[in-house]
């Protein structure tokens, strides 16, 4: 399981990329992400805030119909899809040597 680490950190960010397709996990690690930067940095949580559209505000007028998910800055697709492509090639290259 240890012999190839790079491979164990790729299987672990594909699967946190497919976990983000599921609407409740994909929009509570935007909150709690949202929230470490809160910490980190306010000022530029809030313009990710701001940016994405995520008002704690009850006032102005509220958008119908289907909205789109974002993680931090990234929508949720493109997020997904450079997960799972960028997992498969850190899979790609952390398999041996082939030796003949």
């Amino acid at each position: 399981l240890l012999r190839r680490p790079g491979a164990l950190a790729a299987l672990a960010l594909i699967c946190f990329a497919l976990m983000c397709l599921n609407d409740p996990f994909a929009t509570s690690t935007n909150e709690h992400l949202l929230r470490v930067m809160k910490k980190v940095h306010p000022r530029t949580a809030l313009k990710l805030r701001a940016m994405v559209g995520n008002s704690d505000s009850t006032l102005g007028p509220r958008r119908r119909g289907p909205q789109r998910l974002f993680i931090l800055w990234l929508p949720r697709n493109l997020l997904v899809v450079l997960g799972v492509l960028i997992g498969a090639l850190l899979m790609w290259r952390s398999t041996p040597p082939r030796t003949i």
